[in-house]
């Protein structure tokens, strides 16, 4: 539903449709949502002590867990109201007075709530000098719940939702990237390589939808034995050793299953450049006459860096929630090369990371 709370007293919301506007009472509605604002509204039984009555009121969500925290706006002053576990609405008091019907009350801060507080959840440790640093506002309170749920190891998020989010993501890993060399024919060789990166993600609230931008440095090495060739008069062993230094600019759009629980699997695909930083090789040749028992060897040593390539990725994982603001992630990737140069042609490659997640808002 979209509508427009009254600012002054938050017991019901109007809808227009058309040109007829349409009011809805509180005890009409169990909750709605503004959309846009992602805000999020509950009708509460709230009793007003100076009259003794008991009405609805369409309280504003600000923390959505096993705790809940509302608000409810009379003239100008906020009252924050806590939902336990079991439902039960319980006042967080920071004046002597509530308003009555007429809205005539004089406000005398007393700071009450906290030791209401400290009662709460009094199971976590050293609440009383937390309590002492929370203030009477959507933040500070919503910063205790999240930190209260945290600790707990229970699910917990603040409102409103933001449409969108960005996460800092640091990755290590290692990988096995398979290319041919030229040496007397064809052969297939795999070069191992270990892997730190960073990248930044972008994620939706309403979807299951992220996309990441990444960089990654490569240090690989390689010795590859390739045997011996006979024929009537020698024999010539053939051994390449190569070392690298490669970078990786990588841009993919994924897709996240699961999205609420602990472990959500996702499904990742996207482009990637890579530039040489260094690279070093040596092919090692022995030549042996087998008539004459003479023994020749010949290194030959290049550092000339091959040229830049890219690729297409697939990336399967699965993130492990570790709070509300952090996650683990591991994965494996899958590399299709699109472009070679002339000293070695990438095929494909695998590469195993793991990751943590922290989301900076």
């Amino acid at each position: 539903m979209i509508g427009n709370i009254d600012s002054t007293r938050a017991i019901y919301f109007r809808k227009h449709s058309g040109e007829l506007p349409l009011k809805y009472e509180a005890n009409e509605l169990v909750w709605f949502e503004l959309v846009g604002s992602a805000k999020k509204y509950l009708s509460v039984p709230i009793r007003v002590e100076e009259t003794k009555e008991t009405r609805r009121y369409l309280a504003e969500l600000q923390f959505d867990g096993e705790y809940k925290l509302l608000s409810v706006i009379f003239e100008k002053e906020s009252v924050y109201y806590l939902v336990d576990r079991a439902g039960e609405l319980i006042p967080l008091f920071n004046s002597y007075t509530l308003p009555g019907p007429d809205n005539n009350y004089k406000v005398t801060y007393s700071y009450e709530f906290r030791s209401e507080l400290a009662r709460i959840f009094g199971d976590a440790p050293n609440i009383e000098t937390r309590v002492k640093d929370i203030h009477y506002n959507q933040k500070s309170l919503t910063s205790f719940l999240l930190e209260y749920h945290a600790l707990k190891g229970l699910p917990g998020s603040a409102y409103p939702i933001p449409g969108t989010g960005f996460s800092a993501v640091a990755s290590a890993g290692f990988a096995d990237f398979r290319s041919i060399e030229e040496i007397t024919g064809r052969v297939e060789l795999g070069t191992s390589m270990a892997s730190l990166g960073v990248s930044g993600e972008f994620w939706s609230t309403r979807m299951p939808l992220f996309g990441r931008a990444g960089f990654t440095l490569f240090k690989g090495y390689q010795q590859e034995d390739l045997g011996g060739i006979r024929n009537v008069d020698y024999m010539i062993y053939t051994e390449i050793i190569s070392s690298s230094l490669l970078a990786r600019f990588d841009v993919s759009g994924g897709f996240s299953f699961l999205k609420k629980n602990k472990i959500s699997p996702y499904l990742m695909f996207g482009v990637e450049y890579f530039a040489y930083l260094s690279y070093n090789r040596e092919r090692i040749e022995e030549v042996i006459n087998r008539n004459f028992g003479v023994m020749v060897t010949e290194i030959t040593t290049s550092s000339a860096k091959p040229d830049n390539f890219s690729a297409l990725r697939f990336e399967l994982g699965a993130s492990y929630k570790v709070n509300v603001k952090s996650s683990l992630r591991c994965a494996a990737s899958y590399h299709r090369f699109t472009e070679y140069n002339r000293k070695a042609m990438w095929i494909s490659g695998i590469d195993l990371t793991v990751s943590y997640v922290y989301k900076l808002f």
